[in-house]
């Protein structure tokens, strides 16, 4: 039997991190959270984590400088940018890091990151990549609504809801 895959959740929002580890714990992974990029970087050289789930605004350094530190570690994690706003939001920004993809929060679960650590995954910045997990949640371009709302809001939480009901058991 194959270990579970450890993620390291970085983001500075309790509930976010609280949520996500729930379902990702259930989907299989191993979890370890940090609340800030610093906690983040020293946690991946600690535990060594397959995938860090980073959120882009982090109260010290935002995800892109963190996924960069991150990449520059070696045999460093595979690092997927999130945030409660859209990739558009940031521009060519996650395209040009050097993370492997991007996941809105809302639409994050273990499905979504599994396919991000397939071995074909996309790079950072592509349709397939900011889409992977919003075709699973209904979204990007298959005619799902696009949730804005930020973590410890109903609305987030009714959207959370959905999301973890679709990760594997």
């Amino acid at each position: 039997m194959q270990p579970a895959a450890a993620i390291l959740i970085a983001g500075d929002h309790d509930d976010f991190r609280a949520l996500a580890r729930v379902m990702l714990e259930a989907a299989g992974f191993t979890v370890a959270e940090a609340a800030t990029g610093a906690e983040a970087t020293k946690a991946a050289k600690t535990i060594r984590p397959s995938l860090v789930l980073l959120d882009i605004q982090l109260p010290d350094f935002d995800g892109f400088e963190v996924a960069r530190q991150l990449a520059a570690q070696a045999g460093g994690p595979v690092v997927v940018l999130t945030s409660t706003r859209e990739a558009s939001d940031y521009g060519g920004q996650i395209a040009a890091s050097p993370a492997a993809g991007f996941l809105p929060k809302d639409q994050l679960s273990g499905v979504a990151l599994l396919r991000v650590l397939a071995p074909d995954r996309p790079r950072a910045g592509s349709t397939l990549a900011r889409c992977s997990a919003a075709t699973v949640a209904g979204g990007c371009g298959s005619g799902g609504a696009r949730v804005r709302s930020s973590p410890g809001t109903p609305r987030f939480r009714q959207r959370w809801g959905n999301v973890m009901a679709m990760a594997p058991s």
